[in-house]
């Protein structure tokens, strides 16, 4: 039951990365928002979080043995914020708090989203469509993670 809580809360790493990331804690305030360096620097953050997703998807396999399970606990909370932010779009009526919890939990993928989506621009719905990317990003990655960790452990039986 805690290896269970402990992959669910591990699934909030996002948030607090984006909450140090977006309050400038990592990168420091001196940084000029639209440098070139600030470009870069912020599309290698999402990358570098979608590899440590990866690597959070093959550790999964010593916190639970169903590939199914793993990857709900695992998402969890990024599917819940994406549904809040579903209904922000949709009722703007929400405080501002919750909108600002949605937008630290997907904040280091805005710059990976935004290049990735940036043709489709027209379709989203108030922005939607770059918080949709990235969550299916993290379940992919922690998709692919858990599948090469079960290859992994299956080659390992046979040999």
């Amino acid at each position: 039951m805690l290896k269970r809580i402990a992959l669910f809360l591990t699934g909030l790493t996002p948030f607090i990365l984006g909450l140090l990331y977006n309050r400038r804690f990592i990168f420091g305030g001196t940084m000029h928002d639209r440098s070139i360096l600030f470009f870069r620097i912020h599309l290698l953050a999402g990358i570098m979080l979608l590899v440590i997703w990866f690597l959070i998807g093959t550790v999964s396999i010593k916190f639970v043995r169903s590939k199914m399970e793993s990857l709900l606990l695992l998402n969890a909370p990024a599917f819940l914020m994406l549904l809040i932010r579903l209904c922000q779009t949709l009722v703007d009526d929400w405080p501002n708090f919750i909108g600002n919890a949605t937008y630290h939990f997907y904040f280091p993928f805005f710059r990976l989203s935004s290049s990735l989506t940036f043709m489709f621009y027209r379709w989203a719905i108030n922005d939607f469509l770059q918080y949709v990317v990235p969550f299916f990003g993290l379940l992919i990655f922690s998709f692919l993670g858990r599948t090469i960790a079960e290859r992994r452990v299956g080659n390992q039986d046979r040999g």
